[in-house]
């Protein structure tokens, strides 16, 4: 087959195969997917094509290392150009080239090779779109904006919450890929920041590729990350559910026992996940880490990626948790970190031990803490506990579990009722309320959540979902939703809620079990917590303490 021939099967090749993706300058282009330029090169082409370029082109490698520069130099019609970079030892695996000028001397000067690299720096796009795979991790590529990125489908995502960026969900089509399979595309969520919100990039990628070590399977995968042009873009597993908000809102609560567990399991797995989260460090200086935003939407729900039909549950958005040199440890089990309060951003999940330490800041006039960025504080430091992360937890658990009884519309009566209650105390929080606490103490509304749950739980006979929903009441509000000084549990303590046996201690085997506790009544059990943790004066009048 003679060169004439060869291109012009390639040419047809690329028509039919092409596939249309989008580049940095938000312009729909085609491009030729990987796969079919590799299916296209036989070895007998490949011979046929080099043997004019000269006695120094061997085919072997060739048919190996350069397919994709021998079909650039073919569609331009300067196959005999490929010992050029053979010479420089430049094959495949360094495209896309980086500047249109030769930084070589040439072999045949007469041969206007200048032109000829000008023509293949400027139609190479379309043979190098971004190979982008679940199985690899690209990290802060940069990445030209004639750079084609092989996204066949592109629509905003139903968990896109606008504050940081926005995020996209988009198909990208394996055909790109080289193996003898060709799978089904993927879908991935792309973040998007703008230019001036490089540092929260920067925040979010180095804390992403440090949580891809983690092993629970409960924090959002990280694909990769690149910079083109003006945008700074992330590429995320995608949650085909949307957030726990969509969930709670859209999934009526189980009412069986065994599905009632199965929820419970599916909830805690985001406490497995802050545990690793905490745990993790990104340098080898002891480091931990610290989410520091956690709320429903950055809680993701994941439909088909789950095996069964229970639903899966992920940790997004760290984009502004802290992986920080651990500071000495004052307190058993507490860990500090040392930020700027400017780098944290206030919700409705966060602890009144953070209100307290804003006020002390910013004046009393400040009930709740400063907006996102006050630049008042952008360089005060301020011990901020990942206890946070574990109040934060206990508020979405709570919520969870209103649902579990009463359905998403009570969800919503209890989220009023505690902005109701703010309102009267003439209490401004901004975009931060409805909280859960004034600044001082639980809002009397929380503290009326817990004693409506309890007695819907207390009347009704019990199987093991019950049992456990109960002990998990309890563990709320006695040892999660309380003061940090007062004991506060941290999510690895939480998850001990699942290893007791309460057939003989009527829920209250976990003490025993899992703090060594000598208790075998509800009573032993209450005088202990009395001593342990303490309550509020209006919850021990109401318990009968």
């Amino acid at each position: 087959m003679d060169l004439h021939d060869i291109r012009v099967k390639l040419l047809k090749v690329i028509a039919k195969g092409k596939a249309l993706g989008c580049n940095g300058l938000s312009e729909d282009c085609h491009y030729i997917p990987r796969k079919v330029l590799y299916d296209y090169w036989s070895q007998d082409m490949v011979s046929s094509v080099i043997s004019k370029a000269g006695p120094r082109v061997g085919d072997g490698f060739v048919g190996r290392d350069y397919r994709i520069i021998l079909s650039i130099l073919v569609y331009i019609n300067k196959s005999t150009l490929i010992s050029e970079f053979i010479r420089r030892d430049l094959d495949d695996s360094n495209l896309p080239l980086q500047s249109s000028e030769w930084p070589y001397e040439i072999d045949d000067p007469s041969s206007n090779f200048d032109d000829t690299i000008w023509q293949f720096y400027d139609n190479q796009w379309s043979f190098c779109p971004l190979e982008l795979s679940g199985d690899s991790v690209i990290h802060k590529r940069v990445l030209h904006r004639k750079h084609i990125l092989p996204f066949t489908e592109k629509w905003l995502a139903k968990s896109s919450i606008g504050e940081d960026g926005v995020v996209y969900a988009v198909v990208v089509d394996n055909i790109n890929q080289t193996t003898e399979e060709a799978k089904s595309p993927e879908v991935f969520a792309l973040k998007v920041y703008s230019s001036d919100q490089k540092l929260v990039f920067e925040k979010e990628t180095n804390a992403l590729a440090a949580l891809a070590k983690t092993t629970s399977g409960h924090i959002v995968r990280y694909y990769g990350s690149f910079i083109q042009g003006d945008t700074y873009n992330i590429l995320l597993e995608h949650a085909d559910g949307g957030t726990l908000s969509d969930f709670l809102r859209e999934t009526a609560p189980p009412v069986r026992q065994d599905e009632i567990l199965s929820f419970w399991e599916s909830i805690f797995a985001i406490a497995s996940a802050l545990k690793e989260l905490h745990s993790t460090s990104a340098r080898n200086d002891g480091s931990f880490g610290r989410h520091g935003d956690l709320k429903p939407e950055n809680i993701l729900w994941f439909k088909s990626n789950n095996v069964s039909k229970h639903p899966c549950f992920k940790i997004a958005d760290p984009g502004l948790q802290n992986v920080q040199p651990a500071p000495p440890r004052n307190i058993k089990g507490s860990n500090t970190t040392h930020a700027k309060i400017g780098t944290v951003r206030t919700n409705i999940y966060t602890p009144f031990e953070a209100a307290r330490d804003w006020r002390e800041q910013l004046g009393p006039s400040h009930q709740r803490g400063p907006k996102w960025g006050d630049k008042r504080l952008s360089s005060t430091n301020d011990q901020r506990n990942i206890g946070y992360d574990d109040w934060s937890l206990g508020c979405l658990f709570l919520e969870c579990l209103t649902w579990l009884e009463s359905g998403y519309q009570e969800v919503e009566r209890f989220r009023q009722s505690r902005r109701d209650e703010l309102t009267k105390k003439a209490i401004k929080y901004d975009d931060c309320w409805p909280a859960f606490d004034d600044g001082s103490g639980l809002l009397s509304s929380v503290e009326d959540i817990f004693d409506n749950l309890r007695s819907q739980l207390d009347g009704r006979e019990k199987g093991d979902g019950d049992k456990l929903t109960l002990r998990i009441l309890d563990m709320l509000q006695n040892e999660v939703l309380v003061p940090q000084d007062k004991g506060r549990i941290r999510a690895k303590d939480m998850l001990k809620v699942f290893r007791s046996d309460d057939t003989e201690t009527d829920g209250y085997a976990i003490a025993q079990n899992d703090w060594g506790l000598e208790v075998n009544t509800r009573a032993d059990w209450k005088k202990e917590e009395r001593m342990r943790w303490g309550y509020s004066a209006r919850t021990a009048s109401l318990r009968g303490y």
